[in-house]
């Protein structure tokens, strides 16, 4: 089992049976997952996640813009739950299960399939429904009505939910969102990232958008429909606190389902994707492009290219270009080789400079290294004197070239500009 709500560290995993007796608990580990087994009982079964002081959980609206505060209290009185018909699968525990729980429990589909059991209540908590009187088949109409609402909120995206009692990708850091792929448990990952980010720009008010989401949808579909009201008819929320609004979910939802691409190019080289990316939604750098858009990065012909990006997609190659698929958000870095004209340098000073040009972008080299590479091994203040008269700064990365004693040295933009430089490229 896993949990799906952005993962969720420390709950208390419980396994109830077919008579809704207790069957064994454990914690979730640092992903949120936990080894359940049936151990010879038949199912159907109930998963709970159950919070407790010491359980938190990942909310992904607030991992894009802050990922160390992308951890949140998840305490007691805190619940997700998944009816379960066997064992013979891995299982996801998200708000989607939970919501098909509620609609089992809640709604008519319990009196309907089964009008003598659906009274029936455990001996150890007379709140919660036996799952003996639940049958797979009321599991599995539950789930897929969850699946069909959430799917048609989501039509266009590129994005769809194929069993939510299937595991989704684990949700657990900024680089886990990263990693996303194009396939059912990462298009089921990126659906439970957009209805949380679509929480956050709903209501910035909000201090957990991901489970202020949760809480609600289950609520509202305890009924089987997507009007804003639970099963009374009472509204799921008020309106400080209010996750989403029910006819606005679908177009919400469409706008957030993309992924921002943050592409740093260097030298002669283009950025192109069909169908072409657009502005992110709240702003800032990037490009966002719909789920499963192929992005292209090409370095002009007759030149090569170097490529850091995420998955080792295109990590560590050297080629013409590097297709990638946008399935979430992304950053990436391609390094184009550059025409340089050296006319302007000779003998010593040249060969410097070619060595300091071969500096990959995010790496450092020392002066003493630098002389060695441009064939004078003890040459290594000239070779200072070299940089401090570098006619194509930046291009010719002189910043990238440090004392061997430590520090980050001399700098014709000053030092504050070094340090800057090399931050941003992430070699400090």
């Amino acid at each position: 089992g896993g949990s799906a709500d952005g993962a969720i560290r420390g709950a208390t995993v419980r396994l109830y049976d077919g008579s809704g007796t207790l069957m064994g608990e454990a914690v979730s580990d640092e992903k949120g997952t936990v080894r359940l087994k049936s151990c010879g009982h038949q199912g159907p079964f109930r998963v709970e996640y159950q919070g407790n002081p010491d359980a938190t959980y990942f909310d992904e609206s607030i991992a894009a813009q802050n990922p160390t505060a992308a951890w949140r209290p998840y305490g007691t009185g805190e619940t997700l739950v998944a009816y379960v018909a066997d064992f013979t699968r891995h299982v996801g525990v998200s708000s989607l299960t939970h919501a098909a729980s509620q609609l089992i429990s809640q709604s008519a589909l319990l009196a309907q399939a089964a009008p003598r059991q659906a009274t029936i209540q455990s001996a150890a908590d007379p709140a919660r429904v036996r799952a003996a009187a639940v049958t797979p088949d009321m599991i599995r109409a539950a789930n897929d009505r969850v699946r069909d609402i959430v799917n048609q909120q989501f039509r266009g995206t590129g994005l769809a939910v194929t069993d939510v009692a299937a595991p989704p990708s684990l949700a657990y850091s900024a680089g886990s969102l990263q990693a996303l792929a194009n396939n059912d448990r990462g298009r089921y990952a990126q659906v439970l990232v957009t209805l949380a980010k679509s929480a956050a720009a709903f209501n910035p008010t909000l201090a957990s958008p991901a489970r202020a989401m949760t809480v609600q949808l289950s609520k509202d579909l305890s009924d089987g429909v997507l009007d804003g009201k639970d099963k009374g008819g009472a509204p799921v929320a008020d309106a400080a606190t209010k996750a989403y609004e029910p006819a606005t979910l679908a177009p919400s939802v469409s706008v957030q389902s993309v992924g921002r691409l943050n592409a740093r190019t260097v030298g002669s080289g283009s950025i192109s994707a069909v169908p072409a990316g657009t502005s992110c939604p709240g702003g800032g750098a990037g490009t966002c492009y719909a789920w499963g858009t192929e992005v292209t990065l090409t370095a002009l012909p007759g030149f090569g290219a170097s490529f850091k990006g995420w998955g080792d997609a295109c990590a560590a190659t050297t080629t013409t270009s590097c297709r990638l698929v946008m399935t979430g958000d992304k950053a990436t870095t391609a390094t184009f080789d550059v025409v340089l004209d050296w006319r302007l340098t000779a003998g010593f000073r040249r060969d410097v400079l070619r060595a300091t040009a071969a500096i990959p972008f995010g790496r450092t080299a020392t002066y003493r290294e630098i002389a060695a590479r441009a064939g004078s091994p003890a040459a290594f203040r000239a070779t200072g004197s070299a940089l401090s008269t570098n006619p194509l700064p930046i291009v010719v990365p002189c910043h990238r070239v440090l004392p061997s004693g430590g520090g980050v040295g001399q700098y014709r933009g000053g030092t504050d500009a070094k340090t800057r430089l090399l931050a941003l490229e992430g070699a400090l």
